[in-house]
């Protein structure tokens, strides 16, 4: 990264990198502005004034450079965190499963936390494609259910009809 480059970062804003750091995630304009709170048009204006400072065309070029940046500084913005490591805020209380764990590292076991935590960070489609999913699932078990519950009753009666008699 250029010295011109690395000076334009550093005179963005932080409400600015905030908003390319969630462009860098790959959210749209109007899911920026639903988890900032903000408008939409605020969230085009804070991109449109970082791509000018920063002399690109595109927002995901602007976020590139601000995540290279931050990646190569080891800046970790307030309320994130680098991969393979937990914030202690979300850390489980120690059990035997994790105590060999160096402090801070994450286990592939599943953590009680894990579920909230990614439930939380899914954006409306991946909500709408984990319902459609449930329904889905659910639709399959009730219609399992219901030509068991059918195979017995027709198996009761043919048993009745027979007399009973084993």
């Amino acid at each position: 990264m250029t010295e011109d480059r690395i000076l334009a970062v550093q005179a963005l804003t932080p409400r600015q990198r905030e908003i390319l750091r969630l462009v860098a995630r790959n959210l749209q304009v109007k899911e920026i502005a639903r988890e900032l709170g903000i408008s939409e048009r605020t969230v085009k204006t804070h991109t449109d004034a970082a791509r000018r400072r920063l002399g690109v065309a595109t927002s995901r070029e602007a976020a590139r450079l601000v995540t290279t940046y931050e990646a190569e500084h080891g800046i970790v913005p307030e309320g994130h965190r680098p991969p393979g490591t937990m914030d202690e805020t979300l850390q489980p209380a120690a059990s035997s499963t994790r105590e060999h764990l160096p402090q801070g590292k994450v286990s592939s076991a599943p953590v009680r936390g894990d579920l909230q935590a990614r439930l939380d960070s899914l954006n409306p489609l991946q909500w709408l494609a984990l319902i459609v999913a449930v329904a889905v699932v659910s639709a399959l078990l009730a219609t399992g259910l219901i030509a068991a519950a059918l195979g017995a009753m027709n198996a009761l009666q043919g048993f009745l009809r027979a007399g009973g008699a084993i």
